[in-house]
């Protein structure tokens, strides 16, 4: 039987390797181009918000939406959301791939592969994406380090200081807005057995946002504003631009680039695995496995319409907008189960076994 039960070291490892793995990628260009040479001080601002959203999320039990209509309701927009979410950054894990390590494999072979992957962690439980997460960020924290450290002698100071009068403040509401993925911290309590992880998580937001910060400074005293903001792919190039001693290792960018596959993958391994659950509880379903194979045929379907990275950027950006409003609508659900003094056995119900689905997956 599949262990469903993980620790919160590993829900911590899962925020955190998840996360970074696909904001590390697309957002320090953006910052670069929205705020500039501020670019690293703004999206280090947004990144914070991610830390105490996390702490509500980790203070809260999400068990609260499943015991009103409203919250059912919810629970499938989350899901839709989930849904689109995964489509989206399937189809630019695949053109990632593509254009760096594998130039000619087509596109649909590159996402049906991920596509396995993706449905061997779901199908195997929270605790198989938990343990793997746990070594991801050993090694993330590791070849971090190396790189902050060996990139040193070609830092250009003078590309960090802000030059505008006062930046892109609309950076760091671009950077809040797209920590996808934060709601589903609200029903970690599903398979922990601790109580309140709020503390545990806002720690650790809090590292994932200095982590951010670090790496778009760098990219900044490295490439520039201008052309930092013209790259794809600023964080993952910046190996290329460090000389190891002793050929330490001849391709460092393949590295790099290995880092964010196995992170990235453990972010859309999530998106299944919450999207699928959100789906099951919104319709009262009995068992997560048909959802979850609808669910990632959804995703592969989805991400084969995502023909141009204009379709791409659009729906992004349409995903950051959806965030702000499922925020808004799981706050009101909160508001109301506690106005008609909603259960206080949830918590309670969720961590002595009843809410933990052990035939959820098989």
């Amino acid at each position: 039987m599949t262990n469903h039960t993980i620790s919160a070291r590993q829900g911590q490892a899962l925020f955190f390797t998840g996360l970074l793995g696909i904001s590390m990628v697309r957002l320090p260009s953006l910052a670069a181009a929205l705020g500039g040479t501020w670019g690293w001080v703004w999206l280090g601002v947004g990144a914070l918000g991610w830390a105490v959203m996390a702490y509500l999320a980790g203070e809260g039990d999400g068990l609260f939406l499943i015991e009103t209509a409203p919250g059912r309701v919810v629970l499938l927009l989350l899901a839709i959301k989930n849904a689109v979410l995964g489509a989206v950054w399937l189809r630019y894990f695949a053109e990632t791939i593509s254009q760096l390590l594998l130039p000619r494999t087509p596109l649909l072979l590159t996402e049906i592969v991920t596509l396995g992957v993706i449905a061997y962690g779901v199908f195997r439980g929270p605790a198989c994406r938990g343990r793997t997460a746990e070594v991801l960020w050993g090694l993330m924290v590791v070849t971090l380090g190396l790189l902050c450290a060996f990139s040193a002698s070609n830092v250009e100071v003078q590309k960090l200081i802000p030059s505008e009068s006062f930046g892109g403040v609309w950076t760091a509401v671009l950077v809040f807005f797209s920590g996808f993925g934060l709601e589903d911290l609200l029903f970690l309590g599903t398979y922990t057995k601790e109580k309140r992880r709020g503390s545990g998580l806002f720690h650790t937001g809090a590292v994932l946002a200095a982590s951010m910060m670090a790496l778009t400074a760098l990219s900044l005293a490295i490439f520039g504003a201008r052309t930092m903001a013209a790259r794809r792919y600023p964080v993952l190039q910046l190996m290329d631009t460090i000389d190891f001693p002793l050929l330490f290792l001849e391709r460092q960018d393949v590295w790099m680039t290995g880092i964010w596959i196995g992170s990235a993958i453990l972010f859309l391994w999530g998106v299944a695995f919450w999207g699928s659950w959100q789906w099951r509880r919104g319709a009262h379903g009995k068992v997560q496995r048909p959802y979850a194979i609808f669910f990632l045929l959804l995703m592969g379907s989805g991400a084969a319409m995502m023909t141009s990275q204009a379709i791409i950027v659009k729906v992004l950006v349409a995903l950051s907008a959806a965030n702000g409003l499922c925020y808004a609508l799981i706050g009101y659900c909160y508001w109301k189960t506690k106005r008609k003094g909603g259960s206080d056995e949830t918590h309670d119900r969720s961590c002595s076994g009843d809410s933990v689905d052990a035939d959820g997956l098989l």
